[in-house]
């Protein structure tokens, strides 16, 4: 599953980790090779420009290398002595190495500030399960959360997908059932009176998808949940009194998926931040629960 933070984050993870102080540091580091700024002038160095008078007292080589030194202020050297005094303004004397750890941090805090202002709004607007669950990566609690029943069936998609479950299971019984008879109808057709209990097994998943549920007016279960899928397996045992056929037995649901973020989903960059350099961890999140199953009594067809 994945999951989605109450808010996005920026998007491509690189880029949105790269520290405030890189170019800088980039530019600082260019400033000692010596290269040339591709933004200087395209005559430094390359002689005085037609017509240009010589220095009074000097040679016309004098002058082509006065105006060489006027290019090569041109070329940068402001610039770097702009740059270097705004790093130092920055990050002091550090290295670029520390200055870019520092200007990592600050960028994380500034993820995991507007993370936590998302926990606190989720609150007031009453998705409190999102929230509880973002609270909860951002803590690096990880662990699996369980829900009770009572909990689970709380939650209206959940409690309409166990219902959607029951409805196939008790179709499953009868004659068709999109429109071909069930594996279940074959079983019971070959059930003799007096023999020994037979048991059948099959399951039906009721899904519930992000877009359905925001269609629904549910983001709180589509903020902490996303895309999610209840199974139901049901386990019957099926004997023959006479002309008649009963069925029963448990059907066991189960909602398991994993609290996480991965890489190209929407919103994802900035989780992927914070659980990457500050330890926010993924977490299990698991609901259980039985029902009992009577199905009807089966009177059984006979051949005319």
């Amino acid at each position: 599953m994945g999951s989605s933070p109450l808010t996005p984050a920026k998007k491509g993870p690189d880029a949105a980790l790269k520290a405030p102080g890189d170019s800088l540091a980039q530019t600082f580091k260019a400033g000692n090779t010596g290269k040339a700024n591709p933004r200087a002038d395209k005559g430094a160095g390359q002689g005085p420009p037609p017509g240009a008078t010589k220095l009074a007292g000097g040679s016309q080589s004098n002058g082509v290398e006065q105006s060489a030194g006027d290019g090569n202020r041109a070329d940068g050297t402001g610039r770097r002595a702009h740059l270097i005094a705004k790093w130092r303004r920055l990050f002091g004397d550090l290295t670029s190495d520390e200055a870019e750890r520092r200007g990592l941090k600050r960028h994380l805090d500034r993820i995991e500030r507007r993370y936590r202002g998302h926990v606190i709004e989720g609150r007031r607007s009453g998705l409190n399960l999102a929230a509880d669950f973002q609270e909860r990566f951002l803590n690096s609690i990880g662990g699996k959360v369980i829900m009770s029943r009572e909990q689970a069936r709380g939650l209206k998609p959940i409690a309409d997908a166990e219902n959607r479950i029951k409805e196939n299971f008790e179709e499953s019984f009868q004659e068709k059932i999109f429109g071909k008879e069930h594996k279940f109808i074959k079983a019971l057709k070959g059930v003799q009176d007096g023999q020994n209990p037979i048991q059948l097994e099959d399951y039906w998943d009721g899904e519930n998808t992000m877009p359905g549920l925001l269609i629904r007016g549910e983001p709180d279960l589509a903020l902490a949940l996303g895309e999610h899928n209840l199974k139901g397996t049901g386990t019957f045992t099926i004997t023959r009194k006479g002309d008649v056929i009963l069925v029963s037995g448990p059907v066991n649901f189960l909602l398991e998926d994993t609290y996480d973020f991965k890489k190209g989903q929407p919103f994802a960059d900035g989780a992927l931040a914070l659980k990457k350099h500050r330890g926010a961890e993924d977490f299990d999140f698991e609901a259980r629960w039985a029902q009992s199953f009577q199905a009807r009594a089966f009177q059984v067809l006979t051949e005319a």
